[in-house]
């Protein structure tokens, strides 16, 4: 279990834990157990959604519990802004993603999966590479060198949804959500072009490649 400060530092890491237990029951034991010590009521905890079940402890805790939107029953599309919350958290908290990336690619030993379970014998050679990388790797100064990309995610959160609109007013009606719409006109590319958003480098950048 690894917990990560917003600027990529590892605070935290504990284990090795069974393989048979979840993430849920792994961060219950942790809080039960006061390993976290550091942890204040003020603080705020960014995970993934298969940390939800612990929210209670969490939350008990007196720590802000934030984590991924849940699918809707039988996997239904999220709302709009479950969709934009889920973004957000999954942006807080690729800083992690971003750690175990950069532990992968200065030390080769950790590609092959089948290291991963050997952990649970040996867990010395995962906590040598995370002290190292605390030590000598840079630090995410992502906030500092990009403030206006936290306020571009905090505007985007606020907008509203007009595809969805476009789906209830104009597709639907005519039947177009249908996989064999019959009677559609494709609109011929020349239309619209002069409508088509214009990207830059940095957002194509951001779009094929994500957070990494």
């Amino acid at each position: 279990m690894e917990l990560a400060l917003s600027n990529g530092r590892l605070v935290a890491l504990l284990g090795p834990y069974p393989e048979t237990q979840n993430d849920a029951s792994i961060l219950n034991n942790i809080l039960q157990n006061n390993q976290l010590p550091f942890m204040q009521a003020s603080d705020t905890l960014v995970a993934d959604r298969d940390f939800r079940d612990a929210r209670t402890s969490v939350e008990a805790s007196g720590i802000q519990f934030l984590y991924s939107a849940e699918q809707g029953p039988r996997a239904a599309p999220q709302s709009t802004e479950q969709a934009s919350e889920s973004r957000r958290v999954t942006k807080v908290r690729f800083v992690i993603e971003q750690f175990f990336c950069r532990l992968k690619a200065t030390f080769r030993y950790f590609v092959i999966p089948v290291r991963y379970v050997s952990l649970t014998h040996n867990f010395q050679p995962l906590e040598i590479a995370c002290v190292l990388l605390n030590k000598f790797a840079p630090t995410n100064n992502a906030n500092q060198e990009n403030p206006a990309v936290a306020q571009r995610l905090l505007d985007c959160m606020k907008m509203k949804n007009e595809m969805d609109k476009l789906v209830t007013e104009i597709l639907i009606p005519l039947n177009l959500t249908r996989r064999n719409a019959l009677g559609y006109t494709p609109t011929p590319v020349t239309d619209i072009a002069t409508t088509f958003p214009h990207l830059t480098k940095d957002d194509l950048c951001l779009i094929a490649c994500g957070s990494y």
